[in-house]
């Protein structure tokens, strides 16, 4: 779980939700969704589109730790008038 989170948010963001939460929260007792709001709350404050625009990271997190079975990709892929490739992303 860590390290997906870690692969998403990248290192400063990582560090910086790590000591965000954990000063937040020492000496109390903590739940899930604290951990993960605390992430979602840095991951807004940076202002990143990488993920898209619409990109809700405590959903994400929680369809990706809740949801069992393998993942599925599609494959999309746009061209131009030409024919050639315009653009490819995953669904």
């Amino acid at each position: 779980m860590l390290k997906q989170i870690y692969k998403v948010l990248g290192h400063e963001r990582m560090r910086l939700g790590l000591h965000r939460y954990f000063d937040a929260f020492k000496w109390k007792n903590t739940t899930l969704d604290n951990f993960v709001d605390t992430f979602a709350q840095v991951w807004t404050e940076q202002g990143d589109d990488s993920m898209g625009s619409d990109f809700n990271f405590k959903a994400w997190f929680m369809q990706w730790l809740t949801t069992s079975g393998c993942n599925s990709l599609t494959p999309i892929v746009e061209r131009d008038e030409s024919g050639a490739v315009s653009k490819v992303f995953i669904e």
